[in-house]
């Protein structure tokens, strides 16, 4: 095969053609899926989420970027000392979902709730995009740490759990979202 340019015409220069535009659907699908929480399909028509292997292997080749959007991520975090967390008992590893554009800024959340709430951090894995990025789908919303408020008002009012359940939790909202301020106010003095 030669390595010059492909004259205009020929099928080598409309097979090139055909890669870039289906590139450029790829792109537009990939960008709208991300604003709408709707699956991306490929020209094979297999639903392609941004959360899926073949997206972050793409992007983890540098072949996609990684969205700037602000998006859900799973983070594990280890901690110092042992704390009781619910259903897992007493435990040195803590799992969170939080908001950020980044996979940095993700973690910078889970470690500001975790000062926050007065826990040392030993450790953070490699923040991963939550399998699930639409809030309005998730039960426990309010647990997403650093997330928009308004956004999770509405996530929260969409389930109909009537007006005292909705309450409590919004007031566990604001009680969440101040530990993640004090946390944040914490790393950005250490």
């Amino acid at each position: 095969m030669s390595s010059r340019a492909p004259t205009p015409g020929t099928s080598r220069s409309r097979y090139m053609m055909t890669c870039m535009w289906n590139l450029q659907w790829w792109v537009l699908q990939r960008d709208a899926a991300l604003l709408t929480g709707m699956p991306i399909t490929d020209a094979y028509s297999t639903p392609l989420t941004c959360s899926s292997s073949r997206f972050r292997q793409a992007s983890a080749m540098g072949a996609l970027p990684l969205p700037r959007k602000p998006m859900i991520y799973f983070v594990t975090v280890h901690l110092e000392d042992e704390v009781h967390a619910g259903p897992l008992g007493f435990t040195k590893t803590v799992y969170l979902f939080t908001w950020g554009v980044d996979p940095a800024e993700a973690e910078r959340h889970a470690r500001a709730y975790c000062l926050g709430i007065g826990v040392r951090v030993r450790a953070c894995s490699k923040p991963t995009l939550s399998q699930n990025q639409d809030m309005g789908r998730l039960t426990f919303p309010e647990q997403v740490y650093g997330a928009p408020r308004d956004l999770v008002e509405r996530a929260i009012r969409s389930h109909d759990f009537g007006d005292t359940i909705t309450n409590e939790t919004l007031l566990t909202l604001t009680k969440k979202r101040e530990i993640v301020r004090r946390g944040l106010e914490a790393l950005a003095t250490a």
